[in-house]
């Protein structure tokens, strides 16, 4: 049986000949809203009950509904976001049902995001419903709730300590720790990325540096997964030559020393088969990459060694493949400083000729002038 957070729980209790000690619930909580079904004989209900003491436990940015069923219909709603009178609607339930019937209830809690905080109620349940998105549909519902800017996911259960967070993201009670991407530099990056890098999907707002976790020892170990599997593949789009999102699957070209096609399944997150631990080292490579400097060329590096080093289907990365681009990447700049010497000394030699000959035709023409001179 789940255990109920304390607003559900006081809901139920006070309709649950039980006490709200039922056999089961059914919990699903996204972005939007919770629901909590479950069944139960109805028990004799307070009509004096303290709204405020009933309604603990729920913030008060969120909205409730509950819906009361008898053989499938529906018999009761009340919803607090209409201002329903609740002594009302107990007394409606009073006079349509009769103790001891069974009864079915579903609570709704509606979220109300305010400044880009949003409440969870049911972590490890938020988390499910995260694990069976798409990636495609992972990565807009993140962009759109994020708006380029932070988000809070506050945990209404004190209880559970466990904490998450990306850059720009927290599953926390706060924002602090959490820092700001301009808008300026989020379109620089994604300005970059898509004139080197063909992109065919719709998010051009998210950066690698929002689904990048930031490890500790209190971090969920599934949510950390299921944002460095996402990360991962994201990531990659800043790297890969071409890459596609569908609604069940991630194709990608990469052309190097060698060249791969392939086609990644991303139905559900929980069950995308790529190699999430690679993303620490790709992540490195990303932000090498986009740090400055010139970018087409360490990409075009980065594209070589990958090539060499990686798992077309897991997307695992070699352990040595980022020493191996910087390396490369040093080889390069030498050739290139060789070639910069090269040039400027030709240059030189062709100045310093160019200049030798301007001085002969100089001395040619005072000694002619002379000569002329001497003859009138």
């Amino acid at each position: 049986m789940n255990k109920l957070d304390s607003f559900s729980f006081n809901i139920i209790s006070l309709f649950s000949a039980n006490s709200g000690d039922t056999t089961s619930y059914l919990i699903n909580e996204d972005f939007n809203e919770v629901k909590v079904s479950t069944s139960f004989n109805i028990g004799k209900i307070d009509t004096t009950v303290d709204f405020k003491i009933l309604t603990k436990g729920l913030n008060v940015r969120d909205t409730f509904h509950i819906s009361f069923l008898k053989e499938g219909e529906v018999i009761e709603n009340f919803s607090s976001q209409n201002n329903d009178d609740l002594s009302s609607f107990i007394e409606e339930i009073n006079n349509n049902v009769t103790e001891g019937d069974k009864i079915d209830l579903e609570l709704t809690i509606i979220k109300n995001p305010v400044n880009s905080v949003i409440s969870i109620y049911y972590l490890s349940h938020f988390t499910h419903y995260l694990n069976s998105l798409s990636f495609s549909v992972f990565l807009n519902v993140i962009e759109k709730y994020l708006n380029g800017e932070k988000l809070v996911f506050e945990n209404q259960q004190q209880s559970d300590k466990t904490d998450f967070s990306t850059q720009t993201i927290s599953f926390g009670s706060s924002a602090d720790g959490l820092k700001s991407i301009s808008s300026k530099n989020r379109q620089n990056k994604v300005y970059g990325a898509t004139n080197l890098c063909h992109w065919d999907c719709d998010n051009k707002n998210l950066l690698p540096e929002d689904i990048y976790p930031i490890v500790s020892d209190k971090s969920s170990i599934e949510l950390t997964k299921i944002f460095s599997k996402c990360g991962l593949l994201y990531t990659m789009m800043f790297i890969f030559d071409y890459t596609s999102i569908k609604d069940d699957s991630f194709l990608y070209k990469l052309n190097g020393y060698k060249t791969f096609g392939e086609k990644i399944i991303t139905l559900k997150v929980s069950d995308i088969g790529v190699d999430s631990t690679s993303f620490n080292l790709v992540y490195k490579i990303y932000q090498w990459i986009y740090s400055g400097g010139n970018t087409n060329d360490k990409l075009s590096i980065a594209r070589n060694i990958l090539s060499l080093n990686f798992d077309p289907k897991t997307l695992q990365i070699s352990p040595t493949a980022f020493d191996s681009i910087l390396s490369n990447y040093k080889i390069y700049e030498r050739q290139n400083v060789k070639q910069y010497i090269e040039v400027r000394n030709k240059l030189s030699e062709i100045l310093i000729d160019l200049q030798g000959n301007i001085d002969k035709i100089c001395n040619r023409k005072i000694t002619m002038y002379q000569n002329r001179k001497i003859v009138m």
